[in-house]
């Protein structure tokens, strides 16, 4: 197959509603997928026997094989073109807090609470809390022409053509140690991820760029959660 005859074919797939719009369910969009590019019409013919149907190949007169390995071939091409990776943002360093280490490690709680995230694991001797994965962003969506809800904390780059994200998920780990009396240093690190799905229904979660505005806030709500509770204890008289 010739470059000018795959060209025929990869143009019209890229504006196929098969690249822009499946089902949700995996099932029916594998359905939907390989019924659509196996019974098009058009694969060896001209531009205008492709526009006929659809804007989709003609391989009713090949072999199943040969008709399955054009596609393939076209779905290779195509795959590839688009994508971007996330680009890479500061993220906040050490936040010294004017707190012991008892009143920093129950706002680090509070705060981590407050915000819906579920405590995976802690370690006090080491000053370490991880949460669980949290859809901090369940409504994002992206494909390579639209993205839907983003939010301003992580950047997850632009799917490929043929590929699609759905949901946004963040990790925290928080790490607290007393440099000194009446001090304690407080690091937050945010991993998040997407779910990328493409035509075939394959699913893989992608890793995502933090922005660093939300370890910026949990730093920001933790000094003041932490001075607060040390001014209203000293309001009662105590230290």
């Amino acid at each position: 197959m010739n470059g000018r005859r795959l060209a025929a074919v990869a143009a019209p797939l890229a504006l196929s509603p098969v690249f822009l719009s499946l089902p949700s369910d995996t099932a029916t969009r594998r359905r939907h997928t390989l019924g659509r590019l196996l019974t098009a019409s058009g694969a060896c013919g001209t531009v205008r026997a492709l526009a006929r149907t659809e804007g989709l190949p003609d391989l009713t007169g090949m072999g199943a094989m040969r008709r399955l390995a054009v596609t393939v071939a076209c779905l290779g091409v195509l795959a590839g073109c688009g994508g971007k990776s996330p680009r890479s943002y500061p993220v906040p360093e050490v936040a010294r807090v004017a707190a012991d280490l008892d009143r920093t490690w129950e706002a680090v709680h509070r705060v981590l609470t407050d915000r819906g995230y579920e405590l995976q694991s802690e370690d006090r001797a080491a000053g370490v809390i991880e949460t669980a994965w949290f859809a901090n962003n369940p409504a994002y969506a992206s494909n390579i022409l639209v993205t839907q809800n983003e939010d301003r904390y992580s950047d997850c780059g632009k799917p490929g053509l043929g590929k699609a994200d759905h949901g946004k998920y963040v990790r925290l780990t928080v790490s607290v140690v007393p440099p000194g009396s009446g001090q304690t240093d407080v690091v937050v690190r945010a991993a998040f991820h997407t779910t990328r799905s493409n035509l075939f229904g394959a699913t893989g979660t992608v890793e995502c760029r933090s922005r660093g505005r939300l370890e910026e806030e949990v730093l920001v709500e933790t000094k003041v959660r932490a001075l607060t509770e040390k001014y209203q204890q000293f309001r009662r008289g105590g230290r």
